[in-house]
């Protein structure tokens, strides 16, 4: 299973919530800035902890007034191929939600060449 920057995706997160990491240690319980520093700049996170801010993670950011759910369908080797892809302690959704939100934002493309450009997943 690949590595996850941990330090990358908790600082990215908090950016894209607009969160403070003194309003992430309240939320965790009162985990120090300081600390909260530490893990930013590449400090070991517990795993109580890391699945604490992966729980975090999980919730819509504040201010959604309403969330729209997509049923998205794999056959077993399709998901098989896609668990493999999953970095360690990173959910299944932030995961894949992420990943359609990086490829609708970063590079546009018109509806019927998405798929043609795309090099192959698996």
């Amino acid at each position: 299973m690949e590595s996850v920057n941990r330090a990358e995706v908790l600082k990215n997160w908090l950016a894209s919530v607009g969160k403070t990491r003194e309003e992430l240690g309240l939320e965790l319980g009162g985990v120090s800035k300081r600390t909260i520093d530490n893990w930013c700049a590449g400090r070991p996170i517990p795993e109580t902890m890391w699945s604490k801010v992966c729980g975090l993670m999980n919730k819509p950011p504040f201010g959604y007034s309403s969330v729209v759910a997509v049923p998205v369908r794999f056959t077993e080797s399709e998901w098989q191929t896609v668990q493999r892809r999953i970095p360690e302690g990173v959910d299944v959704e932030v995961f894949l939600r992420e990943l359609l939100l990086d490829e609708t934002q970063v590079i546009p493309r018109a509806p019927s060449t998405v798929y043609a450009a795309r090099e192959p997943f698996a």
